[in-house]
């Protein structure tokens, strides 16, 4: 140990509150979103230092929780960074699950961002240590407003969306094949092409969707920063709901027996001749007409969803069908000894030689879709 030592100067960090922390934790405060900051604000739980806190998180760890629970925030000083970790570990394995964010700006916070389910690590004048580790990072505090209320609440209403619509249209699409293997005796056959099959979700729907989900705005950034209590809204994982999944999966039932069995009987009465020289429809034909009506119902409930009309999502949108119709131009018009698609031919073609059919068609796109797309598809028709 060194002794007899002339102190010449020392140099430290002043630790002092950024512009705005205040104004962000109010609207944290009003968003919904419970914390424990070292700032005093409402009802306050002071833990001593690292001492007493170490004999809590030992020996009375649940009804330190407890009594946390019943404040508005929590205050702990002199912890080392262990006892972080394993304060947020506390609140993340509680009986209600919470999802815990931990927020650093120095190397002591790394064991706390890491522990909780999101860390967000601030550029400090204490190095970079916590930004390195975390699972964002920005420069100063009051940005952490815009993160959670605008960009948080865009994502989530994004991805509930995504996920539900992704489980929708697979259901439009696969239901009218359950529906016609009961007609089919349960054979093999199957109703839709092997390249409609097989291409439905890798082109037919995929790009519109994922645009929606990288895009969509459905309140003003503006409007969201105003309005803290917005966020609200998507508590308790609000939009990924039973009963808004089950709206979902409704629709697409609805949908898909408005296809396989609405449009037939209803153009086609009795089973009578719809195409040229009395031809009747073959299964071919019937899965082209099939397969046509579900991408554009699925691709038109997406338009309706959309908040947000960029021009990529449009073009994205339009892209998609031209994409499809000249796909199904080039399979179904020339015979590919490869692929062997001798059944099918010139089945697209055939869809549009009777007016019927076409009728049947469109007739089908109001109808398969909520009031919205009544009202839409109805204007279109009309103007």
């Amino acid at each position: 140990m060194e002794d007899d030592l002339t102190l010449l100067g020392a140099t430290g960090v002043e630790d002092l509150l950024q512009d705005g922390v205040q104004e962000t934790l109010e609207s944290l405060r009003v968003a919904g979103i419970k914390r424990r900051f070292a700032i005093r604000t409402g009802i306050t739980v002071w833990c001593g230092g690292g001492a007493s806190l170490l004999i809590l998180l030992d020996n009375l760890k649940e009804d330190f929780y407890k009594v946390c629970r019943r404040c508005t925030a929590v205050v702990c000083c002199r912890m080392s960074p262990r006892q972080k970790a394993e304060t947020v570990r506390l609140v993340k394995k509680s009986d209600e699950r919470p999802v815990c964010a931990a927020i650093g700006d120095g190397a002591n916070d790394v064991s706390m961002i890491q522990e909780a389910h999101i860390g967000f690590g601030i550029m400090g004048k204490e190095g970079r240590q916590a930004v390195r580790c975390s699972d964002f990072a920005f420069g100063r505090f009051h940005f952490l407003k815009k993160v959670l209320l605008v960009h948080g609440h865009w994502y989530y209403v994004r991805v509930s969306t995504l996920v539900q619509y992704s489980f929708y249209k697979n259901l439009t699409f696969i239901t009218p094949q359950v529906f016609f293997a009961i007609w089919s005796a349960f054979s093999t056959q199957t109703v839709y092409d092997s390249m409609i099959l097989t291409m439905y979700n890798i082109t037919f729907t995929s790009l519109p969707i994922l645009v929606y989900g990288l895009f969509d705005q459905n309140i003003p950034a503006d409007l969201l920063m105003s309005r803290p209590h917005l966020y609200q809204a998507n508590a308790g994982n609000a939009a990924m709901s039973w009963p808004t999944f089950f709206k979902w999966i409704a629709f697409g039932l609805w949908q898909s027996s408005v296809m396989y069995f609405g449009w037939p009987n209803a153009i086609l009465p009795h089973g009578q001749p719809s195409l040229p020289f009395g031809q009747t429809m073959d299964l071919y034909l019937f899965g082209t007409t099939l397969a046509n009506i579900c991408i554009y119902v699925v691709t038109i409930k997406l338009v309706l969803v959309a908040n947000y009309y960029t021009q990529f999502f449009i073009w994205s949108v339009i892209l998609t069908l031209i994409f499809y119709v000249v796909l199904c131009l080039l399979y179904e018009g020339f015979i590919i000894e490869v692929l062997e698609n001798y059944e099918i031919f010139w089945s697209f073609y055939r869809m549009y030689e009777s007016a019927w059919l076409l009728l049947g068609f469109h007739s089908s796109l109001p109808s398969c879709a909520d009031s919205r797309c009544h009202t839409s598809c109805l204007l279109v028709v009309l103007g």
